[in-house]
């Protein structure tokens, strides 16, 4: 989205990051201008790697650019900061592990960060810092869509379902026992319905095939990635309510999104997101109108009109020579 605006950008962990997830996203474009980019960045002695070795960033490479936008990483934040100063520089919130990062970057946001926002229940969090503006995950309506639902079955994405999210996933277990499921991600071998890393075609395409989708990961924080992936795709969605998770902060943003019974629904336990399941396994009528309208809303909300519209007006804000932060120290 940022080149469609009309920006160069040199995105480091997608151009050096690599992982087993490869294939699991589309690969950026890569052109004369990455190449001349990624020449400069080892000209000046800039080095990548997630291992031991660390990032190392120069203070000649960041001055290239405008700005610098870090993805959610606040210990890059801490220990490049003297070579990212140089510009401005954004931290870009993405809704996950929220609680305590805000106090881990009090003395950075004094001196300068600028802070965009995934989602508007983010000023519920503890220690709270404020922001220069709200940028929702762009997914585009044209590339996500054409929901049939004919294949009668369960759908979900998660990676390391079992380990990273043990009590949601003993509810999906309960709701889903017996029933179709396709499981998708990382780590998630033996787990019923498990099917590992799909390709990112194979994932657009069980998004549009698969009768519901069943959302009950990270129930307790804001990122709903695979949720609005879903939700745009047209694919009626259950998701499961945050007290399934014992002591859940309350810093779920589904109940401001699902209105229930409308544009999705959302299950109070296991048992109720069950019988919501196999209703929809059943009519596939009400699963197309629930469907429709969940995309209607996903459109207006994280499409493509909306989002570009969020970037242009937070971009003027986080690149200010002179930084605002007393006017934009809230949202």
């Amino acid at each position: 989205m940022l080149r469609a605006l009309g920006h160069v950008v040199f995105p480091l962990g997608e151009y050096f990051g690599g992982g087993r997830a490869q294939g699991f996203r589309p690969a950026l474009p890569w052109g004369a201008p990455e190449a001349e980019l990624l020449a400069r960045f080892e000209a000046t002695g800039c080095h990548y790697d997630r291992g031991p070795a660390g990032i190392r960033l120069s203070k000649d490479f960041i001055r290239e650019f405008d700005l610098t936008i870090v993805m959610h990483d606040p210990l890059t934040l801490a220990q490049q900061w003297a070579q990212l100063a140089v510009r401005p520089v954004a931290w870009r919130t993405i809704g996950q592990d929220m609680v305590g990062l805000e106090s881990r970057l009090v003395q950075l946001r004094r001196r300068g960060l600028r802070i965009l926002r995934y989602s508007e229940v983010e000023p519920r969090i503890p220690g709270h810092l404020g922001g220069e503006g709200l940028v929702r995950f762009h997914k585009s309506e044209g590339e996500f869509g054409g929901w049939t639902g004919a294949e009668p079955q369960v759908l979900a994405f998660v990676n390391r379902f079992a380990q990273r999210y043990p009590d949601e996933y003993a509810a999906f277990r309960e709701a889903t026992a017996g029933l179709p499921v396709a499981l998708c991600g990382i780590d998630n071998d033996g787990l019923p319905g498990a099917l590992g890393v799909v390709e990112y075609d194979e994932q657009k395409k069980l998004l549009r095939e698969s009768r519901v989708y069943l959302y009950c990961s990270g129930l307790s924080i804001p990122y709903t990635l695979n949720f609005v992936e879903a939700w745009i795709t047209g694919i009626p969605v259950v998701a499961m309510a945050e007290t399934v998770v014992p002591g859940a902060p309350g810093h779920s943003e589904l109940p401001a999104l699902i209105r229930h019974g409308e544009n999705g629904f959302i299950a109070r336990d296991a048992a109720e997101a069950r019988g919501l399941l196999n209703t929809l396994l059943a009519d596939l009528d009400l699963a197309a109108r629930i469907g429709a309208a969940g995309r209607a809303d996903a459109t207006r909300i994280f499409g493509t009109a909306t989002v570009t519209r969020q970037w242009r007006a937070a971009l003027p804000r986080v690149t200010a020579r002179a930084w605002p932060w007393s006017k934009w120290w809230r949202f």
